[in-house]
Parts: structure tokens; sequence; C-alpha cells
């Protein structure tokens, strides 16, 4: 795709020039930055973009980036519909899974490296004026922003040569290796214990974790990333298996934890009414009971109904309790 001109890429956008120059070069306080609660408990920081940029950035995915990235073979998801599940349900049935997570994901990827990817990469034939503007429209204090609708699929076309190599990797050693954004998952459905961990190089000992040289870290490390030390994982079939949140030790599943939680809020709603039961779900998720209670029900039902292809009960049974829910002021 070629791009030479301002005029030029705000006709492929579809947006006014003064627009487009305004957001690329002018702008300022143009995102939103606020915390959310991980499961983990601690916060993440998401950078939401003001919709008029938001709006631009989605024309970006649409007209430009969506025609020119393709994931290296089925390696990737997070993407064209290709979510958590799918992501979980490749690993399922293994003997051994090994989890390990990118950190700092996001802002690890800098204004630098997207303006590189942007001016050098074969795929695109931008001016510097374009690639400048393009790099400002879709990065925020110097990286890639988590909470904008051009960083997944930025954040993908870096991590390119990552997927490339660590999925070469995997195939020379019998291992499946799939990523969904920074969490990475290698498995094996053959090898046995000692087999599996001396391919990936894992070392048991009071502070457990990957060997310092390892091809796995050092194909990382290339990339110019680092592993997040406190989130390596190695799980055996004889124990439950985790992969993006879903249990895949035989078929997809929720932790009965995450169901019983989900019967704790409803039961608070019947007791207590919506209002003090919605102070309480916001104080700990940041969101409406009503957005943030559906959106955990809907998630056993996408989990569970995947197991059979049949709409699970627990999902109707919740669902059901739900809707019949007063909501009270």
């Amino acid at each position: 795709m070629k791009i030479e001109t301002l005029a030029e890429l705000a006709e492929v956008l579809g947006v006014k020039l003064n627009t487009l120059y305004f957001y690329a070069f002018l702008a300022k306080d143009s995102y939103k930055d606020f915390n959310i609660q991980k499961r983990s408990g601690a916060s993440r920081k998401i950078s939401a973009p003001i919709n008029p940029l938001k709006y631009i950035q989605r024309r970006i995915v649409e007209r430009i980036l969506k025609s020119i990235y393709k994931p290296p073979a089925d390696c990737v998801f997070g993407l064209d519909k290709k979510g958590f599940l799918d992501n979980a349900i490749l690993h399922k049935n293994s003997r051994y899974i090994f989890n390990l997570d990118l950190k700092d994901f996001f802002p690890s990827i800098s204004s630098g490296r997207i303006r590189r990817l942007f001016e050098l990469s074969s795929s695109f034939e931008f001016s510097p004026v374009v690639s400048s503007a393009l790099c400002n429209l879709v990065c925020h204090n110097g990286s890639l922003p988590q909470g904008a609708p051009t960083s997944p699929i930025l954040a993908n076309m870096i991590c390119f040569r990552l997927d490339k190599s660590l999925s070469s990797f995997a195939k020379k050693n019998n291992l499946l290796y799939s990523r969904y954004f920074d969490d990475l998952t290698f498995s094996s459905k053959d090898l046995d214990e000692d087999k599996f961990m001396s391919v990936i190089q894992y070392v048991r000992s009071k502070k457990s974790g990957i060997h310092p040289e390892s091809v796995i870290k050092m194909i990382i490390e290339r990339e110019h990333f680092n592993i997040n030390q406190t989130k390596l994982r190695l799980q055996s079939f004889n124990r439950s298996q985790w992969v993006t949140g879903v249990k895949v030790n035989v078929e997809p599943n929720v932790a009965r934890g995450y169901i019983r939680y989900i019967r704790c809020v409803l039961h608070d709603w019947e007791k207590n009414g919506y209002t003090k039961a919605e102070a309480r779900f916001k104080a700990k998720h940041y969101s409406s009971l009503i957005q943030g209670l559906g959106g955990m029900i809907r998630h056993v039902g996408h989990v569970r109904t995947a197991r059979s292809g049949v709409t699970d009960p627990i999902y109707l049974k919740l669902k059901k309790r739900m809707l019949l829910l007063p909501i009270d002021n």
C-alpha cells in the first residue's frame, strides 16, 4: 500500500484532512486513562481514546492494517474471531502445558518501533510524513496504549518474527505453541515430564523458572520483550490445566469458583436489592452490575457451550435468574 501525502491518507481513511492533521499533530488530552482490576487483584492501566480519535483508529485498522497483516500459521489468537476460547481449545487433552506471560506487553512496544514498522516494513510504502502521522495517531505517551482499537493488530504485527520463531521451535520439538496477546502457551500430548521440561528448559528449585539460557527466553529477548517471571506455570495432566482462563483437561470449562461467585452476586441482588448489590460489585469490578454480571454469565455460556455445541443448562439458569431480578432505585 503506497501513501505519500496526508491528503492521500485522509482519503484512504475517509476523514477530513484538517481532522486528520489535528489528531495526528495538534491534539492534546485525546485519551482517558483509568485502572481496572485484574483477576489477580492487581490493577491494569487502560488508555481509552476519545471518540473522534477512536473513529480514525478503527478506520486505520479496517482500511490499512487488516489488508496487510497475515498471522504466521495458526498460532496467533485474539483477532479475526479467533478468541481466548479457540486459543484454549488448541491445548485441550495435553499431558503437559507451560504458560508464560510477556511483561508490560503493550507499554513495552515503543512508538519508535511502530514508526520503524511503518517506515521499513515491505508491506508499507509510506512517506516519512505519513509514517509520522500514523505513529502519532496510534501511540500514546511513547508506546502502544492498551485500550486503543489499533493496538492489538499492531502488537501482533510487531510480534510476527517472535511467533514465527517460537512456532518453528515448537514444531521441531513436537510441541504446540500459541499466543493470545501477552499470554504464550506451549503444550504436548506425547512427551513425558522429563522430556517436556528438558525441551522448554524449565528448572524446578526454590525459585522455579525458565533457564537463563533457554531457547524460548533468548527468542523472546531478541525480539525486545521480557518474560514476567511471576507468571510462569508448568501444568501436568493429573491436575487442573488452564489456558487463557479456561480449564482444558478434557473439555473447556470455567472454574467452579467463578460460577459460585456469580451465584453469590445474584443472591446479593435478590436479598439486598440492585442498588446495594451494584455498589459492592462496582467496588471490585469498576463496571455496572448489569453490564459486568451479564458479561460474566455470557462468558460461562460461551465456554461451556463449546463442550457439546448445545446451549449449556447452567448458563441458561443463571441468565434466567438474572433476567427475573428487578432494578430498584
